[in-house]
């Protein structure tokens, strides 16, 4: 016969020899408590909102047949595509909501399809991303601190009037497997999304903040995975100073900026260190 021997209070093991790990009447009501947890959980799941429920709503038709439209740009142009989306928010008529993402990072790629048809992909169910709180990163946007709150990954709910546009807009994470900024689109009538991210890739050149400046790239230690982009002050230069034939100078009379390439001699060779660009102006 075996016997068990059961404390009423936490902590306490009667007998001599007892085992820290002896179960307790607490033990029970701790598992039970846990038990009823994860079933009004699992019960109100379907209550929860999800993506797939938040597009559909505010787009007023199903999406099963909507096509969807994306736009690509570069990892280092976060910040073009952060002031283009802040622009094209802020033109007249156009309001919108703005959902963050919770559970969805070191799960790999994924878009606007896999959240409004969850049942038709790997990142569906409970444990797929959900509407969560807002992620924002800070990113430079010039030579003297100056930063910009860029989203990090984010569900846009935009309204025209009538129109209605839902939008994917996700930044650069390697830790995700996303080596670029993508922003992805559907809308409530054809034609509206396309003309919704044509519109972002011309505010992104509109309101490109490298313009002006004084840039140089790099690779940081991940390779090919991340670059290193610097601001550097524009420090006045009057044209003796320049050193170059005089030949290259005179093509840079009307230019507004190319791209230049630094390096060093090493045992007689030239190794390029890093690339960059340099901005001039023409008076």
């Amino acid at each position: 016969m075996v016997t068990i021997s059961v404390s009423s209070h936490p902590g306490e093991h009667p007998g001599n020899g007892s085992r820290p790990d002896a179960p307790e009447l607490a033990d029970l009501r701790r598992y039970g408590r846990r038990l009823v947890r994860r079933f009004v959980a699992q019960a109100r799941a379907d209550e929860q909102p999800t993506f797939a429920s938040l597009v559909t709503e505010h787009l007023g038709v199903p999406t099963h047949d909507l096509p969807l439209v994306e736009e690509r740009w570069a990892p280092y142009e976060h910040v073009n595509v952060q002031a283009a989306v802040d622009a094209w928010l802020a033109e007249p008529g156009r309001i919108a909501d703005v959902v963050g993402l919770t559970n969805y990072r070191h799960r790999g790629p994924f878009g606007l399809g896999d959240l409004i048809r969850p049942d038709l992909s790997e990142f569906g169910g409970p444990h797929g991303p959900r509407p969560g709180n807002l992620s924002r990163v800070s990113l430079p946007i010039g030579p003297d601190g100056e930063k910009l709150q860029c989203l990090r990954a984010a569900v846009l709910l935009v309204s025209e009037g009538d129109d209605r546009i839902a939008l994917l807009y996700r930044g650069s994470d390697r830790e995700s497997e996303m080596y670029g900024v993508t922003v992805e689109a559907i809308a409530s009538r054809p034609g509206l999304a396309e003309q919704a991210t044509e519109r972002l890739r011309e505010l992104a050149d509109e309101h490109n903040v490298f313009r002006g400046q004084v840039l140089s790239f790099g690779q940081d230690m991940f390779g090919e995975r991340g670059s290193v982009l610097r601001f550097h002050k524009r420090q006045p230069m009057p044209k003796s100073d320049l050193i170059l034939p005089e030949a290259s100078t005179g093509r840079f009379a009307d230019a507004t900026g190319t791209f230049v390439t630094a390096g060093k001699t090493v045992n007689g060779e030239f190794v390029s260190e890093v690339e960059g660009v340099i901005c001039f102006e023409h008076k």
